[in-house]
């Protein structure tokens, strides 16, 4: 981890329990605008640019009902600021139905959002085929079928397994129709990652660094970052 990260996570403070003020990400949203020596790289793009600016990127994940509920409020945000974030989705039916989505991946795709993926196929011993399923289920539900993917967490829960998938999806992309997927340090690695989701073990509750209200400033040029958001800690 570059040295830069390490000081920053030493001294960084927690700044607001969920559900969180949903005017703090618009917020975010145009600081990293606003910043000069910043780019803000569409997620999907393949390979790394030659600019020499650092790159940071945007991605919602939709693990829970809530997440659709709210997904709308923090779509409009990104549109009223000119800033796309693209957006993945479980099919593995386990927290929501995926059919769930199928209105707001119908309106929000019409203008201009990327949908794809949220797997969780490593849960499962043929986790080859349980992505093949959920990726079966989500041309089922939405009509097409998406160019990328992210990979939900869990934890250290079958860690192992979902590395292993990680490390075989990277080489076998194409096969799936697939473009893109962040999960493979060999594809994109962050150096960092501003999120919505840190967890307070003793209460158990979801809290935000104050890194959502100023942004760090150890970004180095060449190297990548991610705003990580969930809908469902939004209001």
């Amino acid at each position: 981890m570059p040295s830069g990260v390490v000081r920053y996570l030493q001294t960084r403070q927690p700044h607001a329990y969920a559900p969180y003020e949903s005017v703090l990400y618009a917020a975010l949203l145009r600081h990293i605008r606003a910043a000069p020596d910043l780019e803000l790289a569409a997620f999907s793009r393949i390979g790394k640019p030659d600019g020499a600016r650092p790159r940071i990127y945007l991605r919602h994940d939709i693990d829970t009902a809530a997440c659709i509920e709210r997904l709308p409020m923090m779509l409009d945000i990104n549109l009223a600021e000119g800033v796309a974030s693209p957006v993945y989705v479980r099919t593995d039916g386990t927290d929501y139905p995926p059919g769930a989505m199928a209105d707001a991946v119908a309106h929000y795709r019409a203008k201009g959002v990327e949908f794809g993926l949220h797997s969780s196929c490593y849960t499962e011993d043929d986790y080859m085929g349980a992505f093949r399923r959920e990726l079966g289920r989500f041309a089922e539900c939405f009509g097409f079928r998406p160019t990328s993917f992210t990979v939900h967490g869990l934890g250290t829960f079958r860690a192992e397994i979902r590395d292993r998938f990680a490390e075989e999806i990277a080489g076998r992309l194409s096969e799936f129709g697939l473009a893109f997927t962040d999960c493979n340090v060999r594809l994109r690695q962050y150096d960092y990652v501003i999120t919505d989701c840190h967890l307070e073990p003793a209460t158990r509750r979801r809290y935000i660094y104050d890194d959502v209200v100023t942004l760090p400033r150890f970004f180095v040029p060449g190297r990548d970052y991610l705003v990580l958001t969930h809908p469902c800690y939004w209001r």
